[in-house]
Order: C-alpha cells, then sequence, then structure tokens
C-alpha cells in the first residue's frame, strides 16, 4: 500500500512540475511552484527507478530553472537585482577554494564546494523573480499539500503500522523504528526538517486567520502535520520548530490562543490509541535529553564538538580546510569511540574547524544580513504578505537551531529556497516603495503644465 501511495505521489509531483514549468516559459515566477514542489519530494525518482538512478528530481527542476531563467537574461536582456550578499558570497568561496590547497579532503571539499556553489546560484536566480502574491499562494498551497500527502505515507507506515508501534513500544525508546515518508527521505531527520515551512504557516494561519472554516481546515493540516513529524522521532527537529513556534507566538502576542490550540491538541490525540502511544514514546525520548540520560547519538554530537575545537585550536586563522574535518577528527577520536560517525553535527563548529576565524567572521555576517533583512521584511511588508514573510523568517530561524544538532546546512536545498523567498520578497518590496505612486505622478504632471 505503500508503495502505491508513493508511485501515485511521484506521478502527482511529475505532473504539477510539468506544468508550472510550462508556465513559467511565459511568466517565470511560476517555476518557483515546480522548484518547491521538488525538493520536498527529491527521492521520489529513487523510489521509481531505484537507489542506483544518479538524479534527484530537485537536480532535475534545478537545471531546467537555471537553464530557461539563463536563456531569458540572455535573450531578453533583463536588469539583474542584487541583494548586497555577493561580495560576502564571493570572498567566502575563495576562502574555501583557496583552503582545498591544504585540506586533507580535497575530494568530498571539491563536490560540496560545487553544490555550495550551485545551491547560491540557485538563489541569485530566485532574486531575479519579481513574484506576484498569487504565485507565492500558489507555491504555498503546493508545499503545504505536498507535505500533508508525504505526512500521511510517514504515519501509515509507522505510527498505524500495528507490528512498528508495538515494536517501538516494547523497545522502550532503545529501538525505534522511525518514518521516512515511504523510502523519500533517507534519513527521518531530513523528513522532519521539510515540514518546517509547511507547519509554521499553517501555525500562523491557525493564530491569525479570523474566518472559522478557514481556522479549522489550517488547524487540521497541522495536526496530520504535528503528527508526522511524530513519526521522525526526530529531537533535533522538535526544539528547532518549538522554538520557532514559540518566537511566533511571543511576536504575534497570542499566548492564551496557543494554549487553547494544544489542549485540544491533546485531546484529540489522548482519544486516538496509536497516536497516544507514537506522542507518550516521542516525548520519552525527548525527556531523556532533560532528565541528564545522555545517550550514544548525545555522546557522539559532545566528541565531535571536543573534536572541532581541538582542530580549530591547532589552526585556528584558516582552519584544517573545506571538507576535510572527517580527515582530522580521527586524529583526536577514534572511530571505534564515535561509533564510526566522524562527520560533522553543527554549523557553526564545522565552519570554525574548516575555515577558521576569518570563515566564521564571513559566515557570522552573511547570517547577521540574512535575518536583518527578514527583520525589515516582516516589518514593512503588507498585510496580504505577513503570514508568509514571518513564516520564512521562522523558518530560517528553525533551520538554523536544527543545524546546530545535525550536518550539511551549506547543502540543504530547503535553507537556500527559505532565504530565496525572504530575499525575493525584500526586494519586491524595496521595489514597490520606490515606485512613485498614481497620485504622485499626477501631481507631477499638473505641476509641470
Amino acid at each position: 500500500m505503500i508503495q502505491s501511495l508513493v508511485l501515485v505521489y511521484a506521478i502527482v509531483i511529475s505532473i504539477v512540475c510539468t506544468y508550472y514549468f510550462s508556465k513559467s516559459i511565459i511568466e517565470v515566477e511560476w517555476a518557483l511552484v515546480s522548484i518547491s514542489a521538488a525538493i520536498i519530494s527529491s527521492g521520489v525518482l529513487l523510489i521509481v527507478f531505484g537507489e542506483s538512478f544518479p538524479i534527484s528530481l530537485f537536480q532535475i527542476v534545478l537545471t531546467v530553472f537555471i537553464g530557461l531563467s539563463s536563456l531569458k537574461f540572455f535573450f531578453f536582456d533583463q536588469k539583474l537585482r542584487s541583494a548586497g550578499y555577493y561580495p560576502s558570497i564571493i570572498v567566502f568561496l575563495v576562502l574555501i577554494s583557496v583552503s582545498l590547497f591544504y585540506s586533507k579532503g580535497i575530494e568530498g571539499g571539491l563536490i560540496n564546494l560545487l553544490r555550495f556553489t550551485v545551491l547560491s546560484i540557485f538563489v541569485f536566480f530566485i532574486i531575479q523573480i519579481n513574484a506576484s502574491k498569487k504565485s507565492l499562494n500558489v507555491l504555498m498551497n503546493v508545499v503545504i499539500s505536498t507535505a500533508v500527502f508525504i505526512s500521511i505515507i510517514s504515519i501509515l507506515e509507522n505510527i498505524l503500522n500495528p507490528e512498528i508501534a508495538i515494536q517501538n513500544l516494547l523497545s522502550s525508546g532503545l529501538k525505534i523504528d522511525r518514518a521516512s515518508a515511504g523510502g523519500l527521505y533517507a534519513d527521518p531527520n531530513r523528513f522532519a526538517a521539510a515540514l518546517f515551512l509547511p507547519m509554521i504557516y499553517c501555525f500562523i494561519s491557525v493564530l491569525e486567520q479570523k474566518e472559522t472554516k478557514t481556522k479549522v481546515l489550517f488547524s487540521l493540516i497541522l495536526v496530520v502535520l504535528i503528527i508526522g513529524l511524530v513519526s521522525s522521532y526526530s529531537r533535533s527537529a522538535f526544539f528547532s520548530l518549538g522554538i520557532s513556534l514559540i518566537f511566533i507566538t511571543i511576536y504575534l502576542r497570542k499566548i492564551p490562543q496557543l494554549t487553547v490550540i494544544s489542549l485540544i491538541g491533546l485531546v484529540v490525540i489522548t482519544l486516538i490509541p496509536s497516536f497516544r502511544d507514537s506522542f507518550l514514546l516521542y516525548g520519552g525520548r525527548i525527556l531523556e535529553v532533560f532528565s541528564g540520560n545522555i545517550d550514544t547519538s548525545s555522546n557522539i554530537r559532545l566528541m565531535l564538538g571536543s573534536g572541532a575545537l581541538a582542530m580549530f585550536i591547532d589552526s585556528n586563522m584558516l582552519g584544517v580546510g573545506f571538507g576535510a574535518f572527517s580527515e582530522n577528527f580521527v586524529q583526536y577520536f577514534s572511530t571505534q569511540e564515535s561509533v564510526g560517525v566522524v562527520k560533522p553535527h553543527n554549523i557553526f563548529y564545522t565552519v570554525l574547524a574548516e575555515l577558521g576565524v576569518i570563515g566564521i567572521l564571513i559566515f557570522l555576517f552573511i547570517l547577521y544580513k540574512l535575518f536583518r533583512d527578514g527583520i525589515y521584511l516582516i516589518s514593512n511588508t503588507s498585510r496580504d504578505n505577513k503570514h508568509l514573510s514571518l513564516a520564512l523568517v521562522a523558518t530560517l530561524i528553525a533551520y538554523l537551531i536544527f543545524y546546530q544538532f545535525y550536518g550539511g546546512a551549506l547543502y540543504d536545498a530547503n535553507v537556500y529556497l527559505t532565504i530565496g523567498l525572504i530575499l525575493l520578497m525584500k526586494l519586491n518590496l524595496d521595489t514597490d516603495r520606490t515606485k512613485p505612486s498614481p497620485n504622485s505622478i499626477f501631481l507631477s504632471q499638473h505641476r509641470q503644465l
């Protein structure tokens, strides 16, 4: 049944991507809809054609998007827009390239440099689009629909699967079978993180929508997405999402509403045994961290952090070289001690260890500019786009927290889509604010007469 659902999902997503890309030939903004659908569904081709299939859906869509955008700029001589990040990104890329000369992980570093460069180009082409409110609404509808579909697959795969549910309960949390959306995601944590934007957007809509029908609809969608998140049993995603939702609640001053929503949710979950058992199991897994019981996963993360600090102390100015973390980590801890885990699980200490003081300063400067632009966007955007702008900034916060416990932040397409949409909306806002109003044009012409 799960495989059949995944195949149906793959067909639907392929149709969606093809349809909106055909529309983007005339209006390039519709390409964003295809891209957003492809990112959250990137693993569908591996399910359909097998794990040996070398290309993901996102790679295909990204190639078409960059090619189409390049042709439009070449033939129509469109004016390039700048968000003010080019100098810092170029300096960061130059530093990474230079560090490869002394990196022990030059092969992996080159591949990761290529990935980072392509994703930076991806953001560059996103910000060239003057997306309308209509296309952004369609984008969010597609993102939410795909997130609901993969959440349902994961719920059926894990929580509503009696065999797996019983196995998880009997293990007392020691060996949990975690959902990965029917194989769409190789890692349950990645699946959980892909739900950030749709969950946060639905949460804001529940708090802010005035119409009862709309509020109920978003509440039901949010419940499905939360249960989908629970099926992943990802603690990193829980912490990240929780802090983002608290930020939203405080910003919107909706603490009483959040309390009511939480109580209703708890009642609904309590009434359904399968959901209740999974939530209790997930809650126990989370409470282990606060109770002082450091499990193997937490121990390894502490070990990786200690290794990163040692690398920084030994080569503090320029670091050990891009992509060389794993090769240098084994000098401080054996693979037996880390149970074979040698890849970094934190974006900040990864940059600090691999690129040193210079690299971390550039990286922090880029982050500062991103959040500065995000706050500017929330503060100045129109009421029509308020929900989306707040959701995007809160999603970026969630990803920043998530990647303090997990590796690969520089190569996550979801992160770059979020950044691209924030900068796109900020640039569109600046363009709208600098346009003269019809009244001012009329007055100007009247004075000339």
